[in-house]
């Protein structure tokens, strides 16, 4: 018996060393694979490039695809020749209308940036962009410091967690300040500053360069034979460089004190030293890169972008300080799909060659060309007919691309910005599991944490647009489906009583882009109607109604019965619906149609149209919540019935009820001259302004003021005609506010064309 055991214990050895002999290889190949993509995931940056108009982001972004080696020649935005603003209508105004993306090697790291529009009117295009960086550099113009726009983009990037540092372009001018820039950080943004650079200037205030304060070095960009400045590094010296060394050395230390109060090793090691002037650049580096991917703070440098000044340490700035897709603080999609594939569409463009082409970042896995694709927002499957790179509009075809990047791809006809896709629907079903595992939530919630779909902000403008004749109809409705497509932010709608095709956009600037590239892309001459305002109603009191429905419909009876209560909303909470009622009885069968899917997803859709029309307008109704006290329909029933009752009962009851008009207040900034004051600021008074501070900013003043903004229509050519065509403005919407009566009728009148007598 001893020996047959013996035996037996033997076999199991022989064959567990044999297994494990034959497993090896594998074991080591897999392991050796992990680590390869794990290093390359380390070399990857996807930054985005985010800045007030004008403030230098395409400029700069030219610059570092020239300095990379990507491309042998510069362009320039007054001469239409960039790479990223590809656009006719971007190269005739010299804007950024929509984002771009663009790839280049550096320092052996691959940087994939986006370069996104300054104008509020394409904010959209920003959040988009946002949804798929890991990192982004803000740009701020250095005579300005942070601007409305800085504002707005910082406060998306913050809502993201997303790391970021700041540059300080434009150096070359005479009204450039680092100080300004420092101040108005810490000010408005109220951000913690980390500059590891002082500017370089001459005794006539000309810009040379930048003092490494990390290394104590100077960076100098000396003019070659081809008049393209070239970087020089020197090290800065006590013995020559004078004061230029004691600003540089005060600045350090000061850099020091603030990281050793945020990175505990570093505080450490100031402690161990008895020094602040003894830690390495290492040392520095090290704390720097953690305190920016914590969002602690952000690293501030300088340069001049159109005189090629400070590009390449910018970039060496983009591989040290910004994070890799590892090191990303939300990991959800990795948690979620492992090395399944996750993939975020992000843009969507049409190509004359290609047709609808699918921006594409990888979180996890690889997307193959042939491959077949699951969409999580619509549930279908498609097909990769084409993948590829871009490089603003150039595609380079590719067979396939990996973890990390940013792909392109053809075959992808109904997905949109903010979709995922991934392998199958299996592979999904799998995803939602192991997430509502992980953060101990129902899959229902671990899909929406997911955020499949984007969020598209409500426009604040509309006008009615007509195709040129009857025969072209066809072709416009074409034209507007795929620029929708293109831009999450046009709405497209039908207005059954006008008869008319209405586009919702952003601001005047959108829509007049829209016209023109339905004129340029698509040949079509179209009418627009003049600007409207997008109004909204909100309700003044609560408002109960009770409605029953019986109709049949072939041999099947259909009755529903409903009883709700229309009020003013007055939490923050996103659920407009709530099912409630004291009866008990009630409450139990209300319990019970919130668990069956169909028939809430009814009950909410009718809720959804029934909130689309106010009373006085037909504007939609905003700050409104909708209470249900009792429900009932008849078996057989069907769920278009019961949202149609939804629907019908919330427009009854809206005819009872007591609404206000509420017009969009846009927050404005005007940069003008001191002797143009004046007529500015009584114009805005004229215009209902509420003026909140007047600053100045070197030779200039700027107005802040909140503008409604139906006062604000054609305000950019007024504005010029006021001063010569020195001002600028900006504005963003801020919030909506009730309407003065005796401006309302006159605005229901306008829209109606109706009179009403006091």
């Amino acid at each position: 018996m001893a020996s047959q055991i013996s035996f037996t214990f033997c076999k199991v050895l022989h064959y567990r060393r044999h297994f494990r002999n034959l497993m090896a290889p594998t074991y080591r190949q897999s392991c050796r694979e992990a680590s390869s993509k794990h290093e390359v995931l380390q070399r990857i940056r996807n930054i985005g490039i985010l800045a007030h108009i004008d403030a230098g982001k395409t400029t700069t972004t030219e610059r570092m695809l020239y300095f990379s080696g990507k491309i042998s020649s510069m362009g320039e935005v007054h001469h239409g020749t960039t790479v990223t603003d590809y656009m006719e209508q971007e190269r005739n105004r010299g804007i950024t209308i929509t984002s771009a993306s663009v790839s280049f090697p550096w320092r052996d790291h691959q940087i994939n940036l986006i370069d996104t529009p300054g104008h509020i009117d394409f904010t959209m295009e920003v959040e988009n962009a946002l949804n798929v960086t890991d990192g982004c550099v803000v740009i701020l113009d250095s005579s300005a410091g942070v601007e409305a726009q800085t504002q707005t983009v910082w406060r998306q990037a913050d809502k993201k967690t997303i790391p970021r540092i700041v540059y300080a372009n434009k150096m070359d001018r005479l009204d450039a300040s680092m100080p300004l820039c420092v101040d108005t950080l810490r000010k408005k943004l109220g951000v913690e500053i980390f500059a590891v650079q002082l500017p370089i200037k001459d005794k006539k205030e000309k810009f040379l360069g930048v003092v490494d304060l990390l290394h104590l070095k100077k960076h100098l960009w000396i003019e070659d034979s081809g008049g393209i400045e070239q970087l020089h590094e020197l090290p800065l010296e006590e013995s020559s460089d004078g004061k230029l060394w004691e600003s540089a050395v005060k600045s350090r230390e000061d850099l020091i004190d603030t990281l050793s109060s945020i990175d505990d090793s570093l505080a450490e090691e100031i402690i161990a030293n008895d020094s602040l002037s003894s830690i390495s650049a290492s040392a520095l580096s090290s704390a720097l890169r953690k305190a920016t991917i914590l969002c602690k703070g952000v690293p501030l440098l300088c340069g001049s972008s159109y005189k090629n000044k400070g590009i390449q340490p910018l970039m060496d700035a983009v591989v040290r300080y910004l994070p890799s897709p590892l090191e990303r603080s939300n990991k959800i999609f990795q948690e979620a799909f492992n090395d399944d594939l996750c993939a975020h569409a992000f843009k969507v463009i049409h190509h004359n060659q290609f047709g609808p082409l699918v921006f594409l970042r990888l979180y996890s896995g690889e997307i193959i060309k042939k491959d077949k694709v699951f969409n999580l927002r619509l549930q279908i499957p498609e097909k990769c007919v084409n993948v590829m790179v871009a490089t603003a509009d150039d595609f380079e075809q590719v067979a396939s691309v990996s973890a990390g990047n940013i792909a392109v791809v053809s075959g992808l006809n109904e997905t949109r910005a903010g979709d995922l896709v991934t392998y199958s629907q299996s592979t999904a079903q799998k995803a939602y599991k192991r997430l509502a595992i992980i953060k101990g939530v129902t899959e229902n919630d671990a899909q929406n944490q997911l955020g499949v779909g984007a969020v598209v902000p409500d426009p604040v403008f509309f006008c009615s647009v007509e195709a040129p004749s009857q025969s072209q109809q066809v072709a416009l409705d074409k034209a507007l489906g795929k620029l929708a497509r293109e831009d999450p932010s046009l709405t497209v709608t039908f207005n059954e009583e006008t008869s008319q095709i209405i586009l919702g956009g952003m601001g005047e600037l959108h829509l007049d882009i829209i016209k023109e590239r339905l004129l340029t892309e698509y040949k079509l001459d179209i009418l627009l109607g003049p600007i409207q305002i997008a109004y909204r109603e909100a309700l003044q009191c609560p408002e109960e109604e009770t409605i029953t429905i019986q109709e049949t419909i072939g041999s099947s009876k259909q009755l529903v019965e409903i009883n709700l209560i229309i009020e003013p909303k007055l939490d923050n909470r996103k659920d407009i619906l709530r099912m409630s009622s004291p009866d008990s009885d009630i409450q139990q069968k209300l319990d019970r149609i919130k668990a069956n899917i169909k028939i809430m997803q009814a009950i909410k859709t009718g809720v959804k149209e029934g909130l689309k029309y106010g009373p006085k307008l037909h504007c939609p109704l905003m700050a409104t919540a909708v209470l249900i006290q009792d429900i009932k329909f008849g078996k057989g029933t069907s769920p278009p019935m019961i949202a149609s009752a939804t629907t019908q009962c919330l427009r009854k009851a809206l005819e009872n009820a007591d609404t206000v008009l509420m017009e969009p207040i846009m927050y404005v900034e005007v940069v003008l001259n001191e002797e143009h004051q004046s007529d500015v600021s009584a114009d805005l008074s004229r215009r209902r302004a509420d003026i909140l501070n007047v600053a100045d900013r070197h030779i200039n003043r700027v107005i802040q003021a909140r503008v409604p903004l139906a006062e604000m229509l054609g305000y950019a050519t007024h504005l010029r005609y006021l001063t010569s065509g020195t001002a600028s403005f900006s504005m963003e919407f801020q919030e909506y506010q009730v309407l003065p009566d005796e401006l309302e009728l006159k605005v229901i009148e306008k829209e109606t064309g109706l009179s009403y007598l006091s």
